[in-house]
C-alpha cells in the first residue's frame, strides 16, 4: 500500500461494500412485514445477479487478485528481508483470510450444512485480525502516521462489536446497519490515510510530527463519521416515508372483520356452556 492507490483501491471497495449493507439492510428491515432478519450477504436485483450474492462475490474477486499481486511481487520482485517484504506476508494473510470469509458465506447462501451464524464467526474472525494487524503495524511509524492507522483500527474494532452483536441477535436493525456504517467508514478512513501520506499535491505534503495536524486529523475523521451517517440517516428518511415504520404494522390492532369474528367464536362459546 506504499501509494496513494495502494490506500485508495481497497478503500473504495469498503465504502462501495459498506454502502451496500446499509442499502439493503435498510431496504430490508422497512419492506419486511414480518420480524426483522439480518443476513451476511445480498443478492442484486438485476437479472444476471439475482441468485448470487453480488457483495461477497466482489470481495472474493477482489481479495483473489489481490492476492495472487502479492504472490506475484515476492515470488518475481527482490525484496529485501525485514520490514517491508514483512509487510507484503501481513497483507497475504488479511487478502487470505477474507478469501475463507467469502467461501463460508457461500457455502451458507447455497445451504449447505453449516453450523447455526458460522458466517458471522468467520466474518468477525477476518475483520478481529483486520483490527490487530492495523495495531501492529502502528508500531514504530511517526506519530503522525501511528495516529491515522490507529484510528483505523478503532474503527475496525467498532465493526467488529458490531457484527459481534448482530450474530448474537439478527434481529437487531441497528446492530446490522452499524456493520455498513463502520465498513463505509473504514473506507473512506483508509482513502483518506492515503490522501495524508501521499498527497496528490506535493506542496500539502503533511509534516507528521506536529500536535496541531495530528489534532485536525482527528477532527477530519469527525467529519467522515458525520458525512456518512448523514448519508445513513437521509436514507432512513426517505425508506420510512415511503414504506413506512414497519414496527408500528407489527403492532396495529386487528382489523374491524377479525374483531368481529373472534366475538363471535367467544359468545357461541358461551352460549354453548349454558346448561
Amino acid at each position: 500500500m506504499g501509494s496513494f492507490g495502494g490506500h485508495a483501491i481497497p478503500g473504495f471497495f469498503l465504502c462501495a461494500i459498506g454502502f451496500w449493507w446499509m442499502i439493503n439492510i435498510c431496504i430490508r428491515y422497512y419492506s419486511s412485514r414480518k420480524e426483522f432478519k439480518s443476513a451476511l450477504s445480498f443478492t442484486s436485483p438485476s437479472m444476471c445477479c439475482k441468485k448470487w450474492p453480488l457483495d461477497i462475490l466482489i470481495v472474493l474477486s477482489i481479495c483473489t487478485v489481490a492476492l495472487a499481486g502479492q504472490i506475484f511481487v515476492l515470488k518475481t520482485r527482490d525484496i529485501p528481508e525485514g520490514l517491508i517484504r514483512g509487510e507484503y506476508y501481513e497483507h497475504a494473510v488479511l487478502f487470505g483470510i477474507f478469501i475463507l470469509m467469502s467461501l463460508v458465506e457461500l457455502l451458507r447462501f447455497f445451504k449447505l450444512s453449516l453450523p447455526q451464524n458460522f458466517e458471522y464467526l468467520s466474518a468477525l474472525g477476518a475483520f478481529s485480525l483486520f483490527a490487530l494487524v492495523l495495531v501492529l503495524h502502528a508500531r514504530g511509524l511517526t506519530p503522525m502516521h501511528s495516529h491515522l492507522h490507529m484510528i483505523l483500527a478503532y474503527t475496525v474494532t467498532a465493526l467488529c462489536i458490531s457484527l459481534a452483536i448482530e450474530m448474537y441477535n439478527r434481529k437487531s436493525f441497528t446492530a446490522a446497519v452499524s456493520r455498513g456504517y463502520f465498513t463505509f467508514l473504514s473506507g473512506s478512513w483508509i482513502i483518506q490515510i492515503g490522501l495524508f501520506l501521499y498527497p496528490l499535491k506535493k506542496e500539502s505534503v503533511w509534516a507528521g510530527d506536529l500536535h496541531s495536524e495530528i489534532v485536525l486529523s482527528t477532527m477530519i475523521f469527525s467529519w467522515h463519521c458525520a458525512g456518512i451517517f448523514a448519508v445513513l440517516a437521509l436514507f432512513v428518511v426517505l425508506l420510512g416515508i415511503c414504506y413506512g415504520d414497519p414496527a408500528s404494522a407489527l403492532s396495529q390492532p386487528k382489523s374491524t372483520e377479525t374483531l368481529i369474528e373472534s366475538e363471535n367464536k367467544i359468545m357461541s362459546g358461551a352460549n354453548g356452556g349454558i346448561v
